[in-house]
């Protein structure tokens, strides 16, 4: 997916889930004239983490399972049963806005919001401009070449896969440097997995041009010392 369109991923999640909360809070309001129902809030980390997983459960095998605790529950079902449990959690408190934010991992993983994605222009355009101080760190993860987002498996089929960020030692040789293992994402119960390991081709421009750099740099005190 690359870093760019991860890193849109978790705002658009985010902020989609906090719109649409606060339209159903003053919907709420309106109807039942209830101050209590604008004082709920919605914050913390799982607000965007329940989407993401979602989204990565829209694409799990039919009849594929993952153990909550010490039951197993179906894998496209996963972020809703970790929902009820917050909610047991909170003494059944009824969660809207991580239901809400699952509800757009799922929307996201069903090709429902694919128009909000970041095209391949886009994100280029973003890359060289606001980004670019970060595309020049290690770790920095390239995205695809085209729209597409999503990678193929060994059978052709589309699956979505997070990737590990994972700078490259030093002293690594290209060809070693431009491959970046992803984990493969297993579900318990199926005998079958998620993800294949992938190669990214990052763009080596900006350290193309650091080294033409120290080599002018390099040349041009060979050259007073010999003067």
């Amino acid at each position: 997916m690359g870093s760019t369109n991860f890193g849109f991923i978790i705002f658009s999640i985010g902020t989609l889930t906090n719109i649409t909360f606060l339209v159903i809070s003053i919907f709420n309001y309106i109807l039942t004239r209830n101050n209590a129902v604008l004082l709920h809030p919605s914050s913390g980390i799982w607000t965007v983490l329940l989407g993401i997983i979602a989204l990565e459960c829209s694409d799990a095998p039919e009849g594929s399972k993952r153990r909550l605790f010490v039951v197993d529950v179906p894998t496209k079902y996963y972020p809703l049963v970790l929902v009820a449990f917050f909610a047991l959690l909170s003494g059944g408190g009824f969660p809207l806005a991580y239901l809400i934010s699952v509800g757009i991992g799922y929307a996201y993983g069903y090709g429902k919001l694919d128009r909000l994605k970041l095209g391949v222009s886009r994100r280029q355009s973003l890359e060289t401009s606001l980004l670019r101080k970060f595309t020049m760190r290690q770790g920095w993860i390239v995205g695809p070449s085209g729209d597409d987002w999503e990678m193929s498996n060994s059978n052709g089929q589309q699956t979505w896969q997070p990737t590990i960020v994972q700078p490259p030692a030093i002293g690594m040789t290209n060809s070693s440097a431009e491959t970046l293992s992803s984990p493969t994402i297993s579900f318990q119960g199926s005998g079958q997995s998620l993800g294949t390991t992938r190669r990214h081709n990052p763009d080596r421009s900006a350290m193309l041009e650091a080294a033409e750099r120290r080599a002018a740099t390099v040349s041009s005190q060979d050259e007073e010392i010999g003067n």
